[in-house]
């Protein structure tokens, strides 16, 4: 189950973050699991490999002027074999 999310599900912020930072409640396997960030023009948002460690998964931002609203998306496969995925979506306006 997603415990925490940052920035947090549905805010509006100031400027794109340097990172979306998900915590689950159970540790996650790194192999089952993924995340994606997907910018208001469709493409991904994401810059290099996101990290899996423990229960949280982080991807790092490109930095891009871009305005709108942004998809995350995650699936994950929790070590006890648990599986869940969802979305949300956060908004950067001016």
């Amino acid at each position: 189950m997603l415990s925490e999310a940052a920035p947090r599900v549905g805010s509006r912020v100031a400027a794109l973050p340097a990172e979306v930072r998900l915590s689950f409640s159970d540790a996650i396997d790194p192999n089952l699991s993924g995340l994606t960030v997907t910018a208001p023009n469709g493409a991904s948002a994401v810059r290099g490999a996101v990290v899996i460690s423990g229960s949280e998964m982080v991807a790092k931002l490109a930095p891009a002027g871009q305005r709108g609203v942004f998809r995350v998306r995650w699936s994950i496969h929790s070590k006890d074999g648990h599986r869940s995925q969802g979305q949300y979506t956060f908004e950067v306006h001016d």
